[in-house]
């Protein structure tokens, strides 16, 4: 009703998130370049957990959570579990350098674009961090923005005693 306003932006946002970022769907497939310079694929992640993560360097939210990142990199078995880290920084010289002071476990990259990038838009990344849990078929588990690592890490430690339990 209201088109080219704040309100109808959110909307829109929002209607994007339901048809395309809910739990059960189907995660947006993306190639992104590691900082090693590998190309990345989501689908050739299968069979493993892969929280895909948005951030940019220095982002005060961001780093009071990289402890709990990392306790979660560490504990999880890595033929089961997968996290990429994409900085939404397209210097090259800012990443290496917020690279080289923090312990930063997992496969990193950046998108070029920012957030104007294919992927960014894919994943409907407009706060940060930005956090979505895909599963071990590729499909969303759950969609977080903002600091709600304790949150994954929960949702990964339930997930693996259901599996547990199951085999």
């Amino acid at each position: 009703a209201y088109p080219k306003t704040e309100w109808a932006t959110w909307a829109n946002r929002i209607l994007y998130d339901a048809e395309h970022l809910m739990p059960g769907m189907k995660a947006p497939s993306f190639d992104v370049t590691s900082i090693q310079g590998e190309t990345v694929a989501l689908d050739s992640l299968r069979g493993k957990y892969v929280p895909v993560e948005f951030y940019v360097p220095g982002q005060r939210e961001f780093l009071e959570e990289l402890p709990l990142r990392s306790a979660l990199v560490h504990a999880a078995d890595e033929r089961d579990f997968e996290i990429i880290s994409i900085s939404l920084e397209s210097d090259p010289r800012v990443n290496k350098a917020f690279l080289e002071n923090f312990e930063f476990p997992g496969t990193l990259a950046f998108l070029p674009g920012g957030l104007q990038s294919s992927v960014a838009s894919w994943y409907n990344v407009r706060a940060l961090p930005k956090r979505i849990l895909v599963d071990r078929q590729g499909n969303i588990v759950s969609n977080y923005e903002g600091p709600y690592m304790r949150a994954i890490i929960q949702e990964m430690s339930v997930l693996f005693a259901r599996e547990g339990q199951q085999g």
